[in-house]
């Protein structure tokens, strides 16, 4: 048996020990180069690091998720909108210019003329001041009316407290307000905005949650919300389907939205909040 340490002629030690140094080099300059150096116990962990990384969310879903958790637990705020956010033949609001006043063709009960109601502006400013999530549940017709009372919103710069807040639009924030004059967040399955004829105000609601990762079959999630509308009927069955939900009944003229209204006022938000 030949000597491992055995030199030929010029010095050089016999192949099959060249040969293993070569091996143990490569390996050593590998190692020290960074270089992945696989045992089974590393192989199996680079596997489970895969694995998870697999079923990390994705950053669309994360987010949805932390809208759901929201900051300190945020409530959602629900605004029915002719003659909650809307008002018409109300002397406070006709003829002001801050209260936007219009002749719709999109008619709303008997009549077609509106302006922001008294305190719109100041109840939408108090849900973005309390960093809640903010939807709209109307009865209206979304396609009919979207020039008349969906547009407005946004070029006449009705609500400029959400509008330019900084979470209007802005995907990236934990909380953030979908964009009003886009189409596809109005009226889906999960989204903030509702103007849909033939749905109740609960079904409505349930949407709107959804939109924000909240549960409308969870008591603790349907109190977070609040709902502002100027329909006793309306006020009664969420009252039945959603007990734990914060109703704030909006005055009118009248028992019926004919007569018109003022919309919601300074004391509805007063009530909401407290």
């Amino acid at each position: 048996m030949k000597n491992p340490n055995q030199k030929d002629i010029f010095g050089r030690r016999e192949p099959i020990v060249a040969a293993l140094c070569f091996s143990v080099a490569i390996v050593t300059a590998i190692s020290s180069c960074g270089g992945p150096v696989l045992t089974p116990d590393s192989r199996r962990s680079a596997e489970r690091e895969r694995s998870s990384q697999a079923r990390k969310p994705s950053r669309a879903e994360g987010q949805r998720e932390e809208r759901g958790t929201g900051v300190a637990q945020s409530r959602l705020c629900v605004f029915d909108y002719d003659l909650t956010l809307s008002s018409h033949a109300c002397e406070e609001t006709e003829g002001k210019p801050e209260y936007h006043c219009r002749l719709n063709r999109c008619g709303t009960y008997s009549w077609n003329s509106q302006c922001l109601g008294v305190g719109a502006r100041q109840a939408v400013a108090e849900c973005v001041r309390q960093k809640a999530f903010i939807g709209i549940a109307s009865h209206a017709d979304r396609d009919l009316c979207w020039e008349d009372k969906v547009v407005p919103m946004v070029a006449q710069d009705q609500f400029p407290e959400l509008i330019h807040s900084p979470p209007y639009a802005n995907r990236d924030m934990r909380v953030f307000y979908p964009a009003i004059d886009r189409k596809e967040n109005w009226n889906c399955g999960a989204c903030a905005y509702q103007m849909v004829p033939d749905i109740s105000k609960p079904a409505a609601i349930g949407r709107i949650m959804r939109y924000y990762a909240l549960r409308p079959e969870s008591p603790e999630h349907r109190a977070r919300v609040i709902f502002w509308d100027d329909s006793p009927d309306n006020i009664a069955s969420v009252k039945a389907e959603m007990p734990e939900v914060k109703t704030v009944l909006v005055p009118r003229h009248g028992t019926r939205g004919d007569g018109g209204g003022c919309g919601i006022t300074p004391a509805e938000i007063e009530e909401a909040w407290r």
